[in-house]
């Protein structure tokens, strides 16, 4: 991000709410592991969960921890988006997270829908209000393609 053109263009916003409260779904992440062979796997666990509640280490190369806690959004992608507080948005995302959601079982067709107009829009070919577009279309079709029924 350091010295490009879209520097202080962006901003990170909250989902509207589309219901009685504020809620977000889960989007991404990661796992971490310990192998079958390990000599030490309850030393090795505690060691992976010990890495992961680094916040600060961790958020300072730009990485959104799931541990809890306060997450002070670097200088140089505060920077990037305006000034604007990323990490406190993304914590506000993380309080609104509904355990319970889920995705719909073709979700994989649409993520792959949505990934590829997000390129395009990162590349100016697109609007990024294209990527909610592309998400409808290929989860109506997907879903009947299925034989499941659909609202829409």
């Amino acid at each position: 991000m350091a010295d490009s053109e879209n520097a202080g263009q962006w901003a990170v916003a909250q989902l509207p709410q589309l219901g009685s409260e504020a809620m977000t779904g889960p989007d991404g992440g990661s796992g971490v592991a310990v192998m079958k062979s390990c000599e030490n796997p309850a030393q090795a666990m505690e060691f992976n969960h010990w890495f992961n509640t680094q916040i600060d280490d961790l958020v300072s190369q730009g990485l959104v921890v799931a541990a809890s806690g306060t997450m002070t959004t670097p200088e140089g992608i505060k920077a990037f988006y305006g000034g604007q507080d990323v990490f406190a948005e993304l914590a506000q995302a993380t309080a609104d997270l509904n355990p319970d959601f889920s995705y719909i079982p073709t979700f994989p067709a649409v993520g792959a829908e949505m990934a590829q107009v997000a390129d395009r829009a990162g590349k100016g070919e697109a609007k990024v209000a294209d990527i909610f577009t592309a998400a409808q279309e290929a989860s109506v079709s997907s879903l009947k393609d299925l034989g499941l029924p659909v609202a829409e």
